[in-house]
């Protein structure tokens, strides 16, 4: 079973390929120069996750037998997790209320999903013929599974709002698979077609998802938690998982072996360079995507909503402020909640 496991995985992967793996990939850079990266790259992961923990923004639930409520923190400071005195203000949020827009999306909500889906099947089943299954471990198929899981979940589940906001760190790498595609494996017909089919929704289910609502929503504008700790997520994933089984199997997955024929800083300092500027860039990316989807979206619900008990708001202010109708203080992990 593990033979026929691998073969599928590996045994189909040309390492006459350029950038595909193989040896001379393997052997782009010494060792040393591998470990002494990993040794910088992973504990500022690690590092990061940690310290990033106590300022990601978490939702407030209420459990109030009229209705499940949520409210998702738009706090510049986030709630802390260790216990400690915080206090925060937000306004809350009523998910039911759908407006005619919303109620239309939600109905194309299922069709999205399944068709979504039929793509990454897709994808799935051309690394089945080609037996190169192990591309699948690539960042951009993490997004697709998320993004899958996510329309799947529906704007009603709660345990969707954490997942959105982490999986739109790993969105932005469709933008350079788009920027910068590697087309050269792809030989079979219908593999390049689907490559930027998947990526293009990839890019397009997030804007999707907000105008959706419900429980769909990004951290405020301000918080540094979400994307430190996105980033070192990713920085783990590359350096902990992609790379020791690029190592073990001489395959140059995401280009954790030796830099893709289109990369333009294809030199032995590639992977420095790489995470140099993603640090800087997917966190600028994602924040402004969903920004100016969130913006959009609430200027469209300004011209077409007859909900008269609305208060839209399209303004930079609406996404970045906190509300002081209602103040939420958390003392030692117990919430009360004061109406002015």
């Amino acid at each position: 079973m593990s033979k026929l496991i691998y073969s599928l995985a590996v045994d189909g992967v040309d390492f006459a390929l350029p950038g595909n793996g193989g040896r001379e990939c393997f052997e782009f850079i010494p060792v040393w120069q591998r470990i002494f990266e990993s040794l910088i790259f992973i504990p500022l992961a690690v590092y990061g996750i940690t310290s990033a923990w106590n300022y990601l923004e978490w939702p407030k639930y209420y459990n109030s037998p009229k209705h499940d409520q949520y409210s998702p923190s738009r706090s510049t400071n986030g709630v802390n997790n260790n216990g400690n005195s915080i206090q925060r203000s937000h306004k809350p949020d009523k998910l039911l209320t759908l407006t005619p827009l919303q109620e239309e999306l939600e109905a194309w909500r299922p069709l999205i999903f399944k068709f979504y889906a039929g793509v990454f099947f897709m994808e799935f089943l051309y690394k089945i013929i080609t037996r190169t299954s192990i591309f699948l471990f690539n960042p951009c198929h993490v997004a697709t599974s998320l993004q899958l899981v996510l329309l799947w979940l529906g704007r009603d589940d709660p345990r969707v709002t954490q997942l959105f906001r982490f999986s739109n760190y790993v969105m932005p790498g469709a933008f350079f698979a788009i920027a910068f595609p590697i087309l050269n494996t792809r030989l079979i017909i219908g593999e390049v077609l689907i490559y930027f089919v998947q990526h293009l929704l990839i890019l397009v289910i997030p804007v999707y998802l907000i105008f959706l609502g419900g429980h769909y929503r990004p951290e405020s504008y301000y918080n540094s938690g979400w994307p430190i700790f996105g980033m070192s997520t990713i920085l783990m994933y590359h350096f902990a998982v992609l790379q020791p089984l690029s190592l073990m199997t001489d395959v140059n997955l995401n280009c954790m072996l030796c830099p893709a024929i289109s990369d333009p800083l294809g030199n032995r300092l590639w992977r420095i360079a790489a995470f140099t500027h993603q640090i800087v860039l997917v966190p600028i990316i994602s924040k402004s995507y969903c920004f100016y989807a969130q913006a959009f979206s609430l200027y469209y619900d300004e011209i077409t909503s007859t909900d008269l008990t609305r208060k839209p708001s399209g303004s930079f202010e609406a996404l970045t402020t906190t509300p002081t109708e209602e103040v939420i203080t958390v003392f030692n992990g117990n919430e009360t909640d004061k109406e002015k």
